[in-house]
């Protein structure tokens, strides 16, 4: 056939037909995508509003980095909704099983910048969450509308799924999380921190997230680090103070001067050595003013913090008045491994013999234990018995045999020892291997814990004396 005779055919004439319907159909696909293409926005429009309960338009809230990081929360994301003003937060909970997450979207309800309840709580993705599927869609509803700003949600107040306790965990921290966050962004973007030294006196010039206090050996150690004073930087000075709360022992470990010849000129600490915290006021004298401020116009004097780095010298002076003030704070306060321990906790103290009855906290599915601990003088368990086992589930079939009894003759090193492996960098209770790993590890940690907290506070409680 011939190309005339071809394209006069039937055959090219379908062919013709065929190409200008494919190229009117692809001018109508076209346009069809270009008006019904959901775009990323929509999509995360539609997502969000899934999320918030109903149709929303948000707008994303820029933080400092310092806001993301919380203690047991990681903000990832957050928006604001225009029509309310209400937020929805991306945050990751951690404490989760097996050291894991869970990553969740919080509505959080505002007003007057304030937070005032909480909204719908949605998982978005999990790490390490074996039973993340035994969390119900009931137990996150049961978030909504029940916040109380004196009442962080929590396993131990009823927000808990029985067999998912560790999840639980992750997903109470990711609303608390997320309440923290937007109550520092509504406060100005400072997120309030508590401390062992809220409630001390003479804290003006102390940081309070960084100092620590430890007791040994019967002496209050203090690793106190300053604020700046003025031309003077922060100072890191180690302080003891004994049983007759007078300074016992001081170095300055970092010196705030700024450089020499003022390095040199500031006071002599060892010069606090023995003196009480009314004789320490004295020697600091009018350079602290009655509202708990450096009087700079005292810098002048000739008292003997007058050394031509006065400000500097202020800083010494007024570490080893904090220190020696609040003994007896400090040691109310300087119980070691008291996490898992509950307030009815009692001892009492016989001669060189302490008799503790121990209650502890619950630990993931292991509910409380009740424990009787006898240490003696040489700081070591005489005796130890389970009066309450906690272990739930028939779990107690699975304890480490004897456990209390093997703790007998230990010292707080060696409980340690065994039980470090299963403590994160909070304190907290994380799975491990190790010798407490039995198949009934929560119940065996909470034993250990006791065990450990009797032997470590033998010293402290011998000077606090008489019974709890």
């Amino acid at each position: 056939m011939s190309f005339k005779s071809f394209i006069k055919s039937a055959s090219f004439k379908s062919i013709i037909v065929l190409l200008c319907t494919l190229l009117i159909s692809g001018i109508f696909l076209t346009f069809a995508n270009a008006l019904l293409k959901v775009t990323d926005q929509e999509k995360f429009d539609r997502a969000i509003s899934k999320i918030y309960g109903g149709p929303v338009e948000t707008e994303k809230v820029t933080y400092d980095s310092k806001l993301a990081t919380l203690e047991t929360a990681n903000i990832l994301e957050a928006y604001t909704v225009k029509s309310d003003g209400n937020y929805i937060v991306k945050v990751e909970g951690t404490g989760g099983f097996s050291g894991g997450s869970v990553t969740c979207w919080v509505v959080v309800n505002v007003a007057n910048k304030a937070v005032t309840n909480v909204g719908n709580v949605v998982i978005d993705s999990n790490l390490n969450q074996s039973y993340i599927g035994r969390i119900t869609n009931e137990y996150l509803a049961s978030f909504n509308g029940n916040y109380n700003a004196n009442k962080p949600f929590s396993t131990e107040n009823g927000y808990v799924v029985s067999g998912a306790s560790f999840t639980s965990g992750a997903i109470c921290n990711a609303v608390n999380g997320a309440v923290t966050f937007v109550n520092a962004t509504l406060g100005g973007g400072v997120v309030e921190e508590t401390t062992p030294y809220d409630e001390f006196e003479y804290i003006q010039y102390i940081n309070k997230t960084k100092t620590t206090h430890s007791f040994a050996d019967g002496l209050m150690t203090y690793q106190v680090v300053t604020k700046g004073n003025n031309a003077a930087g922060a100072f890191n000075i180690t302080v003891s103070v004994g049983a007759d709360k007078t300074v016992s022992a001081i170095e300055v470990t970092k010196n705030g001067s700024t450089g020499e010849p003022f390095t040199s000129m500031t006071y002599d600490a060892s010069n606090l050595i023995g003196k009480s915290a009314e004789e320490i006021k004295a020697t600091i004298g009018n350079l602290l003013k009655d509202d708990g401020k450096y009087n700079i116009s005292a810098e002048n004097g000739s008292g003997s913090l007058n050394t031509g780095a006065t400000e500097s010298s202020f800083l010494v002076a007024y570490s080893a008045l904090f220190a020696t003030a609040n003994y007896d704070k400090a040691l109310a306060g300087a119980f070691a491994y008291t996490q898992y321990i509950d307030a009815a906790t009692t001892y009492t103290v016989e001669g060189d013999v302490i008799n503790y009855q121990i209650v502890t906290k619950k630990n993931g599915e292991a509910d409380k234990f009740s424990l009787n601990v006898t240490v003696g003088a040489e700081k070591t368990i005489t005796a130890m018995e389970i009066t309450v086992n906690g272990s739930t589930y028939g779990f107690d079939a699975n304890m480490k045999p004897n456990i209390a009894a093997s703790y007998v003759g230990k010292t707080a090193a060696e409980i340690e020892s065994i039980i470090t492996p299963y403590l994160n960098d909070k304190g907290k209770y994380k799975s491990a291997s190790g010798e407490i790993s039995t198949g009934a590890t929560m119940s065996n940690f909470l034993v250990t814990y006791a065990a450990l907290y009797a032997t470590a506070n033998y010293d402290l409680i011998l000077v606090v004396g008489g019974a709890n």
